[in-house]
């Protein structure tokens, strides 16, 4: 169904970018890799400035196990647009996923020296130092990530879960009630909370929480 529409608003507005990236997302979630790598060739024809065409164009080529055609389409995509996260990440996972590490944290560490706020950015250099071993990488790359974005509620869960395997409750409380703050109807954040709690002693306390 949801290719039949996308499909459909392809061919309502054929000269509209969106609608062709849309469709070409669609077919490749749904496993239409010739179909998806149709569009995203004619995304790099009608826009071969903007990063999305070499982007979809990448996702196809991974898909289908063409590593090295999928990272220079990345890199194309990042050459465009170096603030394309999705960009980057693509390019950091094939990098890991084949034992490139060092490769990969040269990738991010350039758009980090651009822009050192990038909380999207640092949580891509945590994913690198986990992959190295490097848990004070790990933590110091999270804790980056939520001070350059307080709302990153994946960069306090990842700093909580951190503290637990390293047994270090009190901290990692601290975190997941940094998530429940923000989401306080949250199941997930209260229950790593009372999680904490129990395993501290604090058996009423965690109690409430999990009531919650």
């Amino acid at each position: 169904v949801a290719v039949q529409l996308a499909g459909e608003a392809v061919r309502y507005d054929p000269k509209n970018y969106a609608a062709h990236e849309l469709f070409a997302r669609t077919l490749l979630a749904n496993k239409e890799l010739d179909r998806a790598a149709q569009e995203a060739q004619l995304l790099q024809s009608a826009a071969p400035g903007r990063a999305e065409g070499p982007i979809l164009a990448a996702l196809v080529a991974a898909s289908r196990n063409e590593i090295a055609g999928a990272t220079k389409l990345f890199e194309k995509a990042l050459a465009a647009d170096r603030t394309s996260i999705e960009a980057l990440s693509g390019l950091v996972q094939l990098d890991l996923a084949y034992g490139k590490a060092s490769q990969a944290k040269g990738r991010v560490q350039a758009v980090l020296a651009r822009d050192p706020k990038n909380s999207r950015a640092h949580m891509l250099s945590a994913a690198v130092a986990a992959a190295q071993g490097d848990k004070a990488g790990v933590e110091q790359s999270l804790r980056a990530a939520a001070d350059s974005d307080p709302s990153s509620l994946d960069a306090y869960l990842g700093l909580g879960r951190l503290y637990v395997s390293e047994n270090r409750l009190p901290e990692a409380q601290k975190e997941f009630e940094a998530v429940a703050a923000q989401q306080p109807k949250s199941v997930a954040a209260n229950t790593f909370v009372a999680m904490a709690m129990q395993v501290q002693g604090k058996t009423s306390d965690a109690q409430k929480r999990y009531e919650q």
